[in-house]
């Protein structure tokens, strides 16, 4: 009965869950006229589209919002799918003709918005190489490493070549290399960072465009093609908290209950949102013992009976 008690408390103590508004602040990287965007978004974890809404933010920015509902969450996340078009560059550049067109993946964790979500994708100015080689550095600020990969998806963009042409000459895009190199880089350095409420995730169109323009140099493939997977896979990083949460449940008093469902909670939703074929075997090697997912998700619902689901006397 005491631990019924505790539990009913706990779930009463729980705040609810609102929605969470994404914005999508774009400007151009210099100042300028107003970009105007076209954004489409796709619940990944449940294949629904979601609804945008456009305004005007400050002289030269345009706003698109995305109202994440509860019920687009699955368990701790929301996983949505980004898909952008409707940029070009200032009108007096000779590519200003052509549409800027991208994708990516947007990662919310439920447990740690606490605020309203603003996210700034600066716009591309110029398709000079002059221009482009410093953006595609890595920067000094962690903080502009998402604004430097938005800038990336551009110019891929941009520079999008028929694939017979790169097999035709395939030592003749080195500024195209540059540009595949550092979607990886970004994406990686993303990844890597410390877990927060949003992530960025390269889109699956990004290992289209490392295989092109790194199919003749099979070393640089390998690396880039790697680091674009340990990106996408950063997620499964996230499974390992199930075993702390575990332990603070055992040494918890009245939060134990809570402790425990939110450790259900996150072995639930990775047990039924399984990696893709082409990542398995990547998600397989983050977990050595026993040294696979299937058998590391197995043994945390064993420390989840032996914490949480045994009975009292």
């Amino acid at each position: 009965m005491t631990r019924l008690l505790a539990l009913a408390l706990a779930l009463m103590a729980a705040p609810a869950i609102a929605d969470t508004a994404v914005t999508l602040n774009f400007a151009y990287a210099e100042p300028g006229a107003t970009p105007t965007p076209r954004v489409q978004v796709t619940n990944l974890l449940n294949d629904q589209p979601i609804e945008v809404t456009e305004a005007e933010g400050d002289p030269g920015h345009k706003l698109v919002t995305v109202a994440v509902k509860d019920s687009d969450l699955a368990g701790p996340y929301a996983r949505l799918r980004l898909a952008v078009s409707g940029l070009h560059l200032p009108s007096d550049d000779a590519k200003s003709d052509q549409e800027m067109t991208f994708a990516t993946e947007l990662l919310l964790r439920r447990d740690m918005i606490t605020d309203p979500v603003v996210i700034e994708v600066p716009v591309a100015v110029s398709s000079r190489k002059g221009a482009i080689k410093p953006a595609m550095e890595m920067p000094q600020i962690a903080e502009e490493t998402p604004g430097r990969y938005f800038m990336a998806q551009e110019y891929a963009s941009l520079y999008t070549v028929p694939a017979e042409d790169v097999a035709a000459a395939p030592e003749s895009f080195a500024l195209h290399r540059l540009i595949a190199r550092a979607l990886a880089d970004f994406a990686l350095a993303m990844g890597q960072a410390k877990p927060g409420p949003v992530q960025l995730v390269p889109a699956e169109e990004m290992q289209a465009t490392i295989k092109l323009f790194w199919a003749s140099q099979p070393n640089g493939l390998t690396t880039h093609l790697r680091a674009y997977q340990e990106a996408r896979t950063a997620l499964w990083l996230d499974l390992a908290n199930v075993q702390s949460l575990l332990i603070q449940a055992r040494r918890a008093g009245v939060e134990g209950p809570g402790l425990c469902a939110k450790a259900k909670d996150l072995l639930d939703f990775f047990d039924a949102h399984r990696p893709a074929d082409t990542e398995a075997k990547l998600v397989d090697l983050i977990f050595p013992n026993p040294g696979t997912l299937d058998g590391y998700i197995q043994g945390r619902r064993l420390d989840y009976v032996y914490s949480c689901a045994r009975p009292q006397i």
